[in-house]
């Protein structure tokens, strides 16, 4: 990923390239193809170039015009001709030689600040306009690329990392007890805007952020609609149209100055986008080379794919490169935490990957990330119920057990029990008994202190989603999905992680016109006859072999988690003792950490003991990579507040 850092000083002091450079530092690995800093009266803008479009060797940002418009452009356009043949004098250029950041300034100077609703791809966006005096700050929907900012006193700063920011002379900042309170201990599900640096905030996926001196503003310049309906004469062609789009999805991630690399683990959506790929490149495409790359693991554990792995090398005489791991381990916390940002421990393997990744001379790597949530999502089952079709009701909900071979039946039927109870009961009505039950320490560990963990509780209770309409429960729980803070974490952690190797990773699964097909089609069409991802399943005969498309069960990493926290538990509670930095600043309790920590176990089937010990680990390396163990004054007191 490309890297953006913008200073703008709204009392009208002038920008100096070496606080800048200050701000550049902390991310300078962005910066594999060169870095350039523009500035010019009280702004500047830097752009840390990484090439990774056939294009993007054709630019060199921060791009300028000659109507003094400045520009630092992060990610990809998809839909580079429709936005070429609405701009004036663009057409009249060499399109395919037009950078996506040429693109975007023809936009920002046809359409204003609305210009961003006109784009489509993976991007984030600083634009300034001289003339006007005035930052604008654009995001994808799906907010690919990270990018955040802040206001401190008469200065507005805004960078795709947080450490950026942090590195302004005399930025003080500390940590947002509100925003760990809602990712630790699951407060408000619906805030993402803030970080947990109090602050700093994202610049929202689809929204646009404008800056002038007395004033910031944001508005959302595009969203999916979901009272959209698409209707098909027959299965056959919902699956045709399913095929076309994931098909565009897959080629618009193909459009690599470099090869590409593909996260194959043999399951049915990662397996589908590499094969994608290599028809593509069949046929004839305008595509760069891809490639697979795997980690596996030994044949005895629940996570063995290596045979579908082969399945595909055979299918398509391709080789797939694999990285056998025996076990998985935590990589080093305080390095992976300085990196992502968030209090959260990675796995070895999946950095490994992109360490071959960067080693082969990709710039680019393919994930099959968030297929399960939008191909396989039993939100429609309320819908059936909701329509009296009992019978239906019935089968699929058998049939959902069959096609999940790895779940235990019993744990299976619990949750599509669950599915089914939250949408049938009114929300408000869960709600209400929530809050008189008063369900707050018994959902979280002891170790948490009470007055952190009844803040959390209160932050769930006042909660509350913007209202809108959908046009079923389905494709209600799909957008509640698509803008969960989750998935915003995950996309932004591996944007930042990639970045260390000069890497972009990107989800074809994510893509926007994809979504919007499965969005305005019926749930019980993608989940046909009961089968999760059944409509997927249909549209792949032909992409996928037939081992892999009709495979039942899916790899199951619980045992290797829960192996990888319990081999490391005598270093975490190592890390957790009563004069913790957790425990110093009111987010542990001393005596709970001492009692409740050393004795959690670790289930073969359930993974929650080892994410609620990792989480725990996580809050106290992360209060030490980034406060050093500081101690915050009243902070304690804060935690109630």
């Amino acid at each position: 990923m490309s890297g953006i850092v913008a200073l703008f000083h709204l009392d009208g002091r002038p920008a100096e390239q070496a606080t800048l450079e200050r701000l550049v530092h902390p991310i300078s690995h962005r910066a594999v193809d060169g870095l350039k800093i523009w500035f010019q009266g009280s702004s500047g803008v830097a752009h840390l170039h990484l090439q990774s479009t056939p294009t993007s060797y054709n630019e060199v940002q921060p791009a300028g015009c000659p109507r003094g418009l400045v520009i630092s452009f992060d990610g990809r356009l998809d839909n580079r001709e429709e936005l070429i043949s609405k701009l004036p004098g663009t057409s009249a250029r060499d399109p395919q030689n037009l950078s996506d950041a040429a693109c975007v300034l023809a936009a920002y100077r046809e359409f204003g600040e609305s210009f961003a609703q006109h784009l489509k791809g993976d991007f984030a966006i600083a634009l300034f306009d001289c003339a006007q005096q005035k930052l604008l700050l654009a995001r994808d929907i799906m907010g690919i690329c990270a990018l955040y900012h802040c206001q401190t006193q008469k200065t507005f700063l805004a960078a795709s990392e947080i450490k950026s920011i942090l590195a302004y002379p005399g930025f003080q900042t500390r940590p947002d007890d509100d925003a760990l309170a809602d990712l630790l201990l699951a407060g408000d599900p619906y805030e993402r805007e803030r970080t947990c640096f109090a602050g700093i905030f994202r610049v929202l996926p689809g929204h646009t952020v404008v800056v002038i001196p007395d004033k910031v503003r944001s508005f959302q310049h595009w969203d999916f609609d979901t009272t959209r309906q698409i209707r098909c004469a027959s299965i056959e062609e919902y699956a045709e149209r399913l095929r076309a789009l994931f098909e565009q999805a897959v080629r618009r991630r193909l459009r690599s100055s470099h090869p590409v690399a593909v996260m194959v683990s043999g399951g049915l959506d990662s397996s589908a986008i590499l094969c994608q790929a290599e028809l593509l490149k069949r046929a004839g495409a305008s595509v760069t080379p891809c490639m697979g790359i795997s980690m596996t693991f030994p044949q005895d554990t629940d996570a063995d794919e290596k045979q579908h792995l082969n399945d595909i090398e055979a299918c398509y005489k391709i080789s797939i490169r694999k990285l056998a791991f025996s076990r998985l381990r935590f990589v080093d916390g305080e390095k992976s935490i300085w990196n992502s940002e968030l209090p959260q421990l990675e796995w070895d393997a999946r950095s490994e990957l992109l360490r071959i990744a960067d080693q082969i001379g990709c710039r680019v790597v393919l994930d099959g990330y968030y297929g399960d949530q939008m191909l396989a999502n039993g939100g429609y089952l309320v819908d059936l119920a909701r329509s009296f079709r009992w019978l239906q009701l019935r089968h699929d909900f058998a049939e959902w057990g069959r096609w999940m071979a790895e779940v235990d039946p019993a744990i299976m039927k619990q949750e599509l029990r669950l599915i089914l109870s939250r949408g049938l009961v009114p929300y408000k009505l869960v709600r209400t008994v929530r809050r008189h039950m008063g369900i707050t320490e018994s959902r979280h560990p002891a170790w948490y202190a009470r007055p952190f963990r009844e803040r959390a509780f209160r932050r769930y209770v006042v909660s509350h989603r913007v209202p809108r309409r959908f046009v079923s429960y389905y494709a209600k729980t799909c957008y509640e999905f698509l803008t969960a803070r989750l998935r915003l974490n995950v996309v932004e952690t591996d944007n930042k992680t990639g970045a260390i190797q000069a890497l972009e990773k990107a989800y074809p699964f994510m893509d926007t016109d994809l979504i919007e097909f499965l969005l305005a089609i019926p749930g019980h069409v993608v989940n046909w006859k009961g089968v999760p991802k059944g409509l997927f399943r249909e549209a792949m005969k032909g992409v996928l072999p037939e081992s892999i498309r009709l495979r039942n069960w899916k790899g199951d990493f619980t045992t290797l988690n829960n192996d990888a926290a319990a081999s490391d538990y005598a270093k975490f509670q190592r890390c957790l003792g009563p004069d913790c930095s957790a425990v110093t600043n009111g987010y542990m309790d001393s005596m709970g950490v001492q009692s409740e920590f050393p004795n959690r176990k670790f289930d073969r089937n359930n993974s929650l003991p080892a994410v609620q010990v990792t989480a725990a680990v996580a809050l106290e390396l992360w209060l030490r990579v980034f406060w050093g163990g500081k101690e915050f004054s009243s902070h304690t007191a804060s935690i109630c507040g």
